[in-house]
C-alpha cells in the first residue's frame, strides 16, 4: 500500500468512526427517550428528569464493550483499562 492508500484509508476510518460515534449517541439518546416515554405512559414516572439517566445507558455501553474487547483475558483487560486511563487523563 502507497502513503497516499494508506492516508485515504485513514480517513476513510476517521468518517466511519465519527459516523458510528453519532449513531451510538443518537440510538441512546432514542432509548432513553422511549425509556421515559413508556415508564409515563405506564403510569411509573411523571417528574420531568428522565427515567434513566442517558449517562447511564453510556455505563451499560461501556461495560459490554469492555466485555468483548477482553473476553475474559486479564491481560487484555488491563490494557484496556490502562488505556481508559489514558485516556482520560488527556481529557
Amino acid at each position: 500500500m502507497t502513503e497516499a492508500q494508506e492516508e485515504q484509508l485513514c480517513v476513510l476510518l476517521e468518517d466511519a468512526q465519527q459516523q458510528l460515534l453519532a449513531e451510538i449517541d443518537k440510538a441512546l439518546l432514542a432509548c432513553s427517550t422511549a425509556l421515559d416515554h413508556a415508564a409515563r405512559t405506564a403510569g411509573l414516572h411523571n417528574a420531568q428528569d428522565p427515567v434513566v439517566d442517558p449517562q447511564y445507558l453510556y455505563a451499560v455501553l461501556h461495560q459490554h464493550c469492555f466485555e468483548k474487547l477482553h473476553q475474559g483475558d486479564a491481560e487484555v483487560a488491563r490494557f484496556v483499562a490502562d488505556n481508559q486511563n489514558a485516556l482520560a487523563e488527556q481529557l
